[in-house]
C-alpha cells in the first residue's frame, strides 16, 4: 500500500469519526437531493435509524406543507447563493419533521464542496426546541409582568449587585417622568438622586441589610421628581438569583407610588387631632 493511500485511508478514518463524534446533526446531499451520507446525530433529531435516511432525498426531512416548495429551492443555482450562508437559520423560522410528524425548529448551517467533480451539500442541523421553549416562557413572563404591573400599578427594577447595574421596567421611567429609554444603562447611583437626601441612608441601609442578611427589603421612602416635586413611594424587593455557593446575583424590587394614600393618611390624622 502506498504512503499516498496509507494517508488517504487515515484521512477518511478521521473525517468519520469527527462526523459521527458531533453532536449537531450533519447530512450530506447530492446535486439530486439524495441524502448520501449522515450522522447518527442527524438520526436522533429526526428519530430515523441510520439506514432509513441513506437514498432518501432530504425532503423527507422537511414539513409536508413545504416539500414541494424545497425541491425547487435547491436547485443548482439557490445552493449556490446559499453555500456562503453561516447560519441559514438564524433570524429566521426554521422547521424539520420527524419520522412521527412531530414539527421541530431548527437552525441550519449550509455549505458546498466537490469530490472528484460531483458537488454536494453538507447541512448542519441544530434542534432548537428548548431554546425557543426557553424563548417563549420568557415572553410569556414578560407579558404577565407587564401585566401585573398594570393591575397594580407597581413598577419594578432589578439589581446587579456585583457591577451596580440596573434594569428598569417601562412603568419604572413613568413612575420618575423619565423619558422611557431602555437601551440606556441606569445604576444605582442613578437611581439614588431620585431619593429624599432625608432617606437615602433609610434607603442604602435596607439595602445592604438585605445582601447581607438576606432579608426582604420593605420600606417607604420619598422620591424626588419634576424638579422638586415629591412622590411618596412603597419599596418591597428580596434577594434573586442565588446559587448553590449561596453567591448573590440581583436584587429584585417594585416600586409603587403610593402619595394619595399618604396624603389621606395625614388628612385623617389631621382631623383626628
Amino acid at each position: 500500500m502506498s504512503s499516498v493511500a496509507s494517508e488517504n485511508g487515515s484521512m477518511n478514518k478521521v473525517f468519520e469519526a469527527i462526523f459521527n463524534a458531533t453532536n449537531e446533526g450533519m447530512v450530506i446531499v447530492d446535486s439530486r437531493g439524495k441524502i448520501v451520507l449522515a450522522n447518527d446525530s442527524i438520526g436522533e433529531i429526526f428519530k430515523y435509524r441510520h439506514s432509513e435516511l441513506i437514498g432518501q432525498n432530504i425532503e423527507l426531512l422537511v414539513p409536508d406543507q413545504f416539500k414541494k416548495a424545497h425541491v425547487g429551492h435547491r436547485t443548482q443555482d439557490d445552493l449556490e447563493k446559499k453555500k456562503n450562508l453561516r447560519s441559514f437559520g438564524e433570524g429566521v423560522n426554521l422547521t424539520g419533521q420527524r419520522k412521527d410528524g412531530q414539527i421541530i425548529p431548527v437552525e441550519i448551517s449550509l455549505s458546498s464542496f466537490e469530490i472528484e467533480g460531483e458537488k454536494l451539500h453538507l447541512a448542519m442541523v441544530s434542534d432548537i426546541s428548548l431554546r425557543v421553549f426557553k424563548d417563549n416562557q420568557l415572553k410569556r413572563s414578560e407579558s404577565f409582568l407587564k401585566q401585573a404591573e398594570m393591575l397594580t400599578k407597581a413598577a419594578h427594577f432589578e439589581i446587579d449587585i456585583e457591577s451596580g447595574k440596573m434594569v428598569w421596567s417601562d412603568h419604572m421611567f413613568r413612575t420618575l417622568n423619565e423619558e422611557l429609554d431602555q437601551g440606556q444603562n441606569k445604576f444605582v447611583r442613578d437611581a439614588l438622586d431620585y431619593v429624599h437626601p432625608e432617606d437615602k441612608k433609610l434607603v442604602l441601609d435596607t439595602y445592604f441589610n438585605c445582601i447581607r442578611t438576606h432579608q426582604p427589603i420593605d420600606i417607604r421612602f420619598r422620591a424626588i421628581v419634576d424638579e422638586g416635586n415629591i412622590l411618596y413611594v412603597h419599596n418591597i424587593g428580596v434577594l434573586n438569583n442565588i446559587d448553590e455557593s449561596g453567591h448573590l446575583h440581583t436584587i429584585f424590587s417594585t416600586v409603587k407610588d403610593i402619595t394619595r394614600e399618604y396624603q389621606n393618611e395625614e388628612e385623617l390624622r389631621s382631623l383626628n387631632m
